[in-house]
């Protein structure tokens, strides 16, 4: 079994000769941790079928084109996701690879993968999103090639060191902005591009499900057709601002 994204892509091409479709499939902070890689091989791919579902979707509503030369990537922390683990079933019953995230390797949903990437604690390169991205960096680049290969895993080599020190930086702000809207009822997030999941994964699972505070999270480019309208003084937002091409939009809202 290949042990790193590169391998495991090489591995796959291998054995199935070319790769139509990739499907990103998970559920609540592992549904938007897959987002980054998704978002990436959608927007640089020419030729890949991409998309990206919620476990239980992806088994009532199995895309046709799920075949012998598809990829299905799932993710689940604990490895007993229920949903997540017929996701994968599925996919390797339909002649799919089944790339598994998980950090349990023994675990019912690494039984249903043909490839097993275990997170690294503490490592934002090599954590579930970071495997998200840097499979879909080698897809793109074992399949159609990617001029900014060397590049990217520049980057990723010096992620780690980045955000410990952003971290530090932006840790006394956190603190004091918690502080005074603690007892908020009702708290909003925005983002868009690749930092639309962080909006997404802070509304549903940090603010909802741990701190039991009402939430939504707003694609910023939606923000003027709605949103706008129950804006006031008194309502917090958290806007993810995006460091890509969608950055406008944010700025806008």
């Amino acid at each position: 079994m290949a042990c790193c994204p590169k391998s495991v892509i090489a591995e796959i091409l291998k054995a199935k000769g070319t790769i139509k479709s990739v499907y990103f499939v998970a559920c609540g902070g592992s549904y938007a941790g897959l987002h980054p890689g998704k978002y990436f091989l959608e927007s640089e791919s020419k030729e890949l079928k991409v998309d990206h579902y919620s476990s239980n979707e992806f088994c009532h509503a199995t895309p046709k084109s799920l075949g012998e030369h598809s990829i299905v990537i799932t993710q689940s922390a604990s490895g007993n996701t229920p949903e997540t683990v017929k996701a994968a079933e599925i996919a390797q019953k339909a002649g799919a690879a089944s790339i598994v995230i998980t950090n349990k390797p023994d675990s019912p949903l690494a039984q249903n993968g043909d490839y097993v990437l275990v997170p690294e604690k503490g490592s934002t390169a090599n954590s579930g999103q970071g495997y998200s991205l840097k499979l879909a960096v080698e897809i793109l680049n074992q399949t159609e090639g990617y001029e900014n290969y060397d590049e990217m895993y520049n980057g990723f080599d010096r992620i780690d060191k980045i955000v410990g020190n952003a971290t530090q930086f932006i840790a006394p702000r956190a603190e004091k902005w918690a502080k005074m809207y603690k007892d908020e009822k009702l708290i909003y997030t925005m983002g868009s591009g690749s930092a639309h999941s962080v909006a997404y994964s802070f509304a549903i699972c940090l603010l909802m499900e741990m701190q039991w505070i009402n939430s939504s999270a707003i694609h910023s480019g939606e923000y003027f057709h709605g949103p706008f309208e129950i804006t006031d003084r008194e309502t917090p937002f958290i806007v993810f601002m995006s460091e890509g091409r969608t950055r406008p939009l944010d700025q806008r809202a």
